[in-house]
Formats: structure tokens, sequence, C-alpha cells
């Protein structure tokens, strides 16, 4: 903090200058935005993967480089009044609870720490759930990974995500796999990406870590004897038709 001056402003003198004022103006901007993209997130029926990406992942990065603009300002505006390019005088930094300014100050840090703190908490759970999904697996990508996609939906395990076979549990697995993802993201910008795309069987994880959570060892059967009994209509009269098969698994 510094000494308050013959102005009457709320809070330091430093943090009056152009940079810091549109820091201020881009934290205001998209934390109103946030909001009401919050809001719509929260009351629609309907999940919308764009909106999330918009919501929790791009947007926040404009939010925060808004909110370091404002000390980046301060900072800038002192340096500037230490080389005397600036009508302000020099003062030494300090803290007094006393002076309206330096309360302001902190009443302003706290409450925006704790805001920014909830919104950060809120949009990284709901980004990493975003970018655990099958739609942004399968439909962010369009073209890329459609033919995939539109398997993955007519295959056996389209009740499965996909980050649970081609991700599985532990954090080192997970950042492996999204660094790699961004990797893959420029190739795709750049035009230069395998067509089509190849079966990743050589970069997945182990059988024994992925495939056999759901088919473990113990429940695997060579074979078994399966009756069902039916009852034909087509004569007039029904009698009981035992069917037995041997079925090997």
């Amino acid at each position: 903090m510094i000494q308050e001056t013959s102005k009457k402003h709320k809070f330091s003198d430093y943090f009056y200058n152009t940079l810091s004022y549109i820091g201020v103006a881009l934290a205001i901007l998209f934390v109103l935005v946030e909001c009401l993209l919050f809001a719509i997130d929260f009351f629609s029926k309907d999940s919308n993967i764009y909106l999330g990406i918009l919501t929790y992942l791009i947007l926040p990065v404009f939010l925060i480089l808004g909110l370091i603009l404002i000390p980046i300002g301060a900072l800038w505006k002192k340096h500037r009044i230490n080389r005397g390019l600036s009508e302000l005088p020099k003062k030494k930094f300090y803290f007094d609870l006393s002076l309206a300014t330096h309360r302001n100050a902190l009443i302003v840090f706290i409450i925006g720490t704790i805001f920014f703190l909830i919104m950060t908490t809120i949009g990284t759970y709901k980004a990493y759930h975003y970018t655990e999904s099958v739609a942004f697996c399968g439909l962010t990508c369009h073209k890329v990974m459609s033919p995939q996609h539109t398997a993955y939906l007519n295959s056996p395990h389209s009740r499965v995500k996909c980050v649970e076979c081609h991700i599985g549990e532990g954090a080192n697995w997970y950042f492996h796999y999204k660094m790699a993802g961004v990797r893959q993201m420029f190739h795709f910008m750049k035009g230069d990406y395998p067509q089509p795309i190849p079966t990743p069987v050589e970069n997945l994880r182990p059988a024994i870590e992925i495939c056999e959570r759901c088919h473990w060892p113990d429940k695997f059967y060579s074979s078994f004897d399966l009756k069902r009994t039916y009852y034909p209509t087509n004569v007039e009269e029904p009698k009981e038709w035992l069917l037995r098969m041997l079925v090997h698994v």
C-alpha cells in the first residue's frame, strides 16, 4: 500500500492507470458473461458441449487475463513513478488498516479472491467432466472422429464412456492422454493427421487395467448350457417346446 494523496481515491493511486482500467473492464465483462452462461447451463435441460467449452475452457482464460492486468498496471505505474516519468511522488510501500484506501483494497481483495476461488472450483470441475464426456470426444472434432463416434453408438460398449477405455483411472494417464490430445489438436489444425484414423490398439493401456475392470477373469466361462421354453402359436393345441443349446463363450 502507499500513502494517501490529496485526491480522494478509494484505492491506491497505483491502480489508477489505463492498463488496470482495461483489466477491470475485462474482468467485470467476463464475470457477467460467465454468470449468465453458468445460469443457462444450470437451468438448461439439454447439455450443449459447445456451451460447456465456451463457459469452462475459453472464457475463464480472458477473465484471468483481466485480473492479471490489474496488478501489472499498478506495477507499471509504480515503475514509471520511480523513474520520474509520472507526476506522483515516490512513496514507500506499507499497509495500514487505519487508512480507508487500504481497508477498501483489503475488502475487495478478500471478496474477489473468494469469488474467484469459487468460480475456479466450479469451472474446473465442470471442465473436467466436459472433457471426459462422450460428446466432447466424438463430436467436438467433427469430421475427424465422426466415423468412430458412429461406430461407438452402434457397438456393445455404447453405454461405456470413451475415456473409461482410452484413458482409464489415475492422474498420470489422465495427464498423458490430455497432452496427447493437445498434440492431436495441432495436427488437426494443420490438416496432416492420418485418414482414416488408425485404431489405437498399440497405445492403449494394458488390458488388465482397462478391459478386465468389466471382463475380469473370475467371470470367464468356457461354455454353458442354455435352456429356453417356448409355446408355439401356429398349432391348434400349443405344446411346450424346450430348446437346449450348448453355448461356447
